[in-house]
């Protein structure tokens, strides 16, 4: 494997440090008694990032490395976080308060009746949907791990209400919950298929995950204030790893994509928390601003991301397009400046 990259991607992870800082539980409660255990986890995907630990080939999708060599058996209620190289990806791992490595998250479900293992997923672009396992497999991807519930029973059944849940749904119900809201199930978003499925399946059980994540001031303005959120809490996919029920029993990571998934992180969070402190006003208007026509909109979205960008309400289109290029931009001056 061509590893010429590597200190440009371990340059780039000198971004995540802060993260492994947090101070220890020490005894409190609530979400900030998560923090401990999950600087833990980011402080050794860190490491194994540096080191090169359980990666990707380039040009290897996950059904070719899980399937075809190493043989992996996925079973049912198996819960997988996925990182792509997509600027929305990027965006969705950095609105919390705490920064994260994965932005997407579905669950294996189980088809009763003919016993097929079938991914079940919210996606903002094509909505609640299941497919077959293998096929989904059929990805590269920047990140991804598969987290498996220390209960066998509770996740069969997790899959089996997973499945269950998307045959029942017809229209509008299928539609991506673009408002990230856990106690409205009339539409869902990634997260919340996931703890749907695993409240069907162990009722009275505490929620899944333990600890949400806060997005802190975003709720009051773009962009989460223009797709109706209303709520300050929200659950991200790395919120499961620190939910003690669930142990990871994969990982992988492509090395060639490290670097770039880092500095869009980098810039994003930048942007956030500028927008959750006194500079907001002033960004905003720099966004309003920089307003491109509807041609030089598509070159900043392209990028696996447009038909994302269509389906948000109209008053946050444009601002999230010149937000797209100034973080673009942005992450190629953070690359172009690592050795």
């Amino acid at each position: 494997m061509d590893l010429s990259s590597a200190p440009r991607f371990a340059l780039a992870l000198l971004f995540l440090a802060p993260l492994a800082t947090a101070a220890p539980c020490a005894g409190q409660a609530g979400a900030a008694c998560a923090d401990a255990p999950r600087a833990r986890i980011v402080e050794q995907r860190r490491l194994d990032d540096e080191h090169l630990r359980d990666v990707l080939r380039p040009g290897v999708t996950l059904y070719e490395d899980l399937r075809l060599h190493r043989r992996f058996a996925f079973q049912p209620g198996d819960v997988l976080l996925v990182r792509s190289d997509e600027l929305v990806s990027a965006a969705i791992s950095q609105i919390a308060t705490t920064p994260a490595f994965f932005s997407h998250i579905a669950i294996v479900g189980l088809d009763p009746q003919w016993q097929t293992l079938e991914v079940v997923e919210a996606g903002v672009d094509e909505g609640l949907r299941a497919t077959a396992l293998d096929d989904w497999l059929d990805r590269g991807v920047v990140r991804f791990a598969v987290y498996r519930h220390e209960d066998a029973a509770i996740a069969e059944r997790a899959a089996i209400a997973a499945y269950r849940d998307l045959m029942t749904r017809r229209d509008a119900a299928l539609d991506y919950d673009l408002r990230f809201d856990l106690e409205d199930a009339a539409q869902l978003y990634c997260s919340e298929v996931v703890t749907r499925a695993f409240a069907a399946a162990a009722p009275g059980a505490p929620r899944v995950p333990a600890q949400l994540s806060d997005v802190g001031g975003l709720v009051d303005t773009f962009p989460l204030a223009a797709l109706g959120v209303s709520g300050t809490q929200v659950f991200v996919p790395d919120d499961l790893e620190t939910d003690p029920r669930f142990v990871r029993v994969l990982e992988r990571r492509a090395p060639q994509a490290l670097a770039r998934s880092a500095a869009l992180d980098a810039a994003l969070r930048a942007v956030f928390e500028t927008l959750r402190g006194p500079g907001r006003a002033d960004l905003l208007a720099e966004l309003d601003a920089g307003s491109p026509s509807p041609a030089g909109i598509l070159p900043a979205l392209l990028h696996g991301s447009f038909s994302t960008w269509r389906r948000l309400p109209e008053p946050a289109r444009s601002r999230l397009a010149v937000l797209a290029r100034r973080v673009d931009e942005d992450a190629r001056q953070r690359l172009a400046s690592m050795p």
